[in-house]
């Protein structure tokens, strides 16, 4: 992944704005390369959301998704999420993570639920299915 897909975690706090241009980007790199969703990361390296999703990452029977301070969307469904599932905690999250999570799973209030399996590469999941 490049550097110019990361996102800047200050300046996504506190907006939800409609075009945010690394979502776009990475949008446009994950069509290129026939992916439908791609994990962005902030100027710290952290996970940060998915390009139009919440990222929940699932990891020993618990789901863990970036804190607000990861730049992350505030989000209706995470609000939710959080709210409604006490298995669902705040966590910082790296790359690494990444690689020892047994799903990954992006989700919003218009698309749906989408989880992937096992991650396979740096690029790669494997989608399970939408719920």
């Amino acid at each position: 992944s490049s550097e110019s897909n990361s996102v800047t975690a200050t300046y996504f706090v506190k907006f939800q704005v409609v075009a945010k241009p690394m979502q776009v980007l990475a949008a446009l790199d994950a069509k290129e390369n026939g992916v439908g969703e791609a994990v962005l990361l902030n100027d710290q390296s952290e996970v940060c959301e998915g390009i139009s999703a919440m990222f929940l990452l699932e990891k020993q029977s618990a789901f863990h998704t970036p804190p607000l301070v990861s730049g992350c969307l505030a989000g209706t469904m995470r609000a939710l999420i959080l709210k409604e599932y006490p298995n669902t905690f705040e966590k910082t999250l790296s790359k690494d993570d990444l690689t020892s999570a047994e799903a990954i799973i992006f989700t919003n209030s218009t698309k749906g639920i989408t989880v992937y399996s096992k991650f396979e590469s740096e690029n790669t999941f494997q989608p399970l299915g939408i719920g």
